[in-house]
């Protein structure tokens, strides 16, 4: 045989192998497409292949780059030779096998890229998933905290309650003493008598007509102290002579004296001496006018 048919025959090798190949990748194609068809019927076109197939692609486009590779390095070693019509054919071959490797390449980082947006996703649902479970026992903590609070605040407010007794009220035709209790100090302001209103000068001012309007107002260092043992002596002798006497007491009480009223007021009853409140605003002045009738006394 001459070299020019030894040559020729090298090269259909060469060509035959190519074309199997071709062959090969192609088909591998379409058992790809066929393989995700069987296996799930159900997937849709854009649901990417599983990291199995993935894996088993890659390997395989791997064993087919080495032989690409040993082809072209056996191609770049072989002798020049003069173009035939089979060439034509070679190469378009070639650029096919070079274009479906490159869409496999495309194929697996976009596949690549989905598994890890999979993976992603996954680990976002296990850390939610997490997260629910915790939730239940936060918030059993969060009504223990409540229940604690409610009880705290209901213990306050028992705390807080205090029972009032309201004061036996009745009707009274007694004479009333008028007292008034300011600044910590009772003053004694009027003990009516047959003969008058019988206003004390000594406690108290006046200013105006009963027949009109009788403004009453506490002399300044005077009256009685609650708060010294001497005052309170006086206050209780007061309060016996009311009593003795049959009258009751008419006191007007100012809002730097409630304190005082309480003691005064215990004292008060203790003795069976009935009382008519009368409470002042800061600043205000005692105004009396013209009645008569019964009284309501406590």
């Amino acid at each position: 045989m001459s070299d020019s048919s030894s040559f020729d025959l090298f090269l259909d090798t060469i060509c035959n192998t190519f074309g199997g190949i071709v062959f090969l990748a192609i088909l591998l194609a379409i058992m790809i497409q066929t393989r995700a068809i069987v296996k799930s019927p159900e997937r849709s076109d854009q649901q990417p292949p599983t990291p199995d197939e993935v894996r088993e692609l890659i390997t395989k486009l791997d064993l087919l780059a080495a032989q690409h590779a040993d082809l072209q390095q056996s191609l770049a070693n072989s002798p020049a030779r003069a173009e035939l019509p089979e060439d034509a054919q070679f190469q378009e071959l070639a650029a096919q096998l070079d274009q479906l490797t490159s869409e496999l390449a495309e194929m697996t980082a976009m596949n690549a890229s989905q598994t890890r947006q999979l993976a992603e996703v996954l680990a976002e649902n296990s850390r939610l998933e997490e997260e629910n479970r915790r939730v239940p026992a936060e918030l059993q903590a969060v009504q223990n905290q409540v229940n604690q609070a409610t009880a705290a605040l209901r213990t306050t407010l028992a705390d807080q309650q205090q029972t009032l007794q309201v004061p036996r009220v009745r009707d009274s035709n007694a004479a009333s003493v008028l007292l008034l209790l300011q600044s910590q100090r009772v003053f004694l302001a009027m003990e009516p008598d047959a003969f008058g209103l019988g206003v004390n000068s000594r406690h108290v001012t006046t200013a105006g007509s009963l027949a009109t309007e009788l403004m009453i107002t506490p002399l300044a260092g005077s009256g009685w102290p609650v708060a010294t043992s001497d005052g309170w002596k006086r206050i209780e002798q007061l309060i016996l002579e009311i009593r003795s006497k049959g009258k009751a007491v008419s006191i007007a009480v100012w809002p730097d004296s409630y304190e005082a009223f309480a003691e005064v007021k215990s004292r008060m009853v203790a003795s069976g001496v009935g009382y008519q409140l009368v409470v002042m605003g800061e600043g205000e002045t005692l105004v009396l006018r013209n009645g008569g009738g019964r009284s309501t006394i406590q």
